[in-house]
């Protein structure tokens, strides 16, 4: 199963919770690490769904289009962690992106002018 999708395309990113409530958000991304990190990001903004209190350990990333090569995948927390520290073909800014959105390295002027989400 590849990982890279050509371009970006819309997915839904899925997180059940230990009560066993799903939390789904739809993110514009590369690859299915790509996906994890803005879902991650975007429901650490919502205090009903905030996942730092929540088992993050998967969750489900689907490509919108079903016609595309991937689905349905899963994505463990540890994939996604060893995917911002890994040199594919993912270019640097997703990663950079990802980590200054979830706070571990500090914004660019890129990030800060928004120029990141063009």
């Amino acid at each position: 199963m590849r990982d890279e999708i050509d371009g970006t395309e819309d997915c839904k990113v899925t997180l059940r919770d230990a009560a066993g409530i799903e939390h789904t958000v739809t993110v514009r991304a590369v690859n299915r690490y790509h996906a994890y990190g803005l879902a991650l990001a975007k429901m650490r903004q919502c205090s009903w769904s905030n996942p730092e209190y929540r088992d993050t350990n998967r969750m489900a990333v689907e490509l919108i289009q079903t016609g595309k090569r991937w689905r349905r995948v899963y994505v463990t927390a540890a994939q996604f962690e060893a995917w911002l520290e890994q040199r594919d073909n993912t270019p640097q800014r997703h990663r950079d992106y990802v980590k200054m959105l979830l706070g571990r390295m500090p914004p660019d002027r890129d990030f800060k002018r928004g120029l990141y989400a063009r």
